[in-house]
């Protein structure tokens, strides 16, 4: 996980445990050299682009010679921007780890599975409610370091006052749904009491995976966020890897 103003992200690895643990801690150095950048100047979607570029080389250099297929990990980021004077959060999303909002109390996700599930799900095979469910749900279609297509889908969110965003492994989201996530991200004020309250469940229902998170607040009253400097700042709390 990553957790240091502008950058946010969560990387779950593959390809056994010291390879997987290696891909993602090597993924998120590269995002964290982001946050050097945006004390000398307002970054770009551009310069996010070219960092997470890099970052999939990093990855793709952990491969030993010979091996077709070397680790990879998947990412959920979010990245604080300011374009013709206004605030966003550029959303990035590679593979099954998840960027939520929870805005006036609803809660959207954000991000798009690169999953086998989640292509069933798109072509009508597949019920949504059985996609936690399903034998193949762990199978990625896209991951940082993977062979074939690694880039991200990006959105731009416009960063508003009030808003909770829940960036998380699919550890946690295939133990607890949508409508247990919105609801324990409402109880609670501060993130990281929401954020303790969400690996709790985890924990509890004993998941097969490990489960991490990042939440991250936007003051509700920023309502005029335009220029964001350090007081101003969105609130964050990062949780490590727990295994269930």
């Amino acid at each position: 996980m990553l957790a240091a103003w502008p950058v946010f992200a969560v990387a779950d690895g593959m390809g056994g445990h010291a390879d997987g643990a290696a891909a993602s801690s090597s993924a998120l150095a590269e995002l964290a050299a982001l946050t050097a950048q945006a004390e000398h100047h307002s970054l770009t979607p551009d310069d996010v682009l070219s960092r997470l570029g890099l970052a999939d080389d990093r990855v793709r250099a952990l491969a030993g010679d010979g091996d077709e297929e070397g680790p990879g990990t998947t990412l959920a980021a979010v990245v604080a921007l300011q374009l013709r004077g206004r605030d966003y959060w550029m959303v990035l999303n590679v593979g099954d780890s998840r960027v939520y909002r929870l805005a006036g109390g609803l809660l959207e996700q954000v991000s798009v599975d690169h999953s086998l599930v989640q292509e069933l799900v798109d072509a009508g095979d597949l019920v949504p409610g059985d996609a936690r469910r399903h034998a193949q749900r762990h199978v990625v279609t896209r991951a940082l370091g993977a062979p074939g297509a690694s880039g991200p889908d990006c959105w731009l969110v416009p960063m508003t006052g009030g808003d909770r965003l829940l960036l998380c492994s699919d550890g946690v989201t295939s133990v607890v749904d949508d409508v247990e996530v919105a609801r324990l991200l409402r109880e609670h004020a501060q993130p990281d009491a929401a954020l303790a309250a969400l690996l709790g469940a985890v924990t509890q229902r004993s998941g097969p995976d490990d489960a991490s998170a990042v939440v991250v607040d936007v003051s509700a009253d920023d309502n005029d966020l335009d220029g964001l400097d350090a007081s101003t700042r969105p609130r964050a709390a990062a949780a490590p890897a727990v295994r269930s």
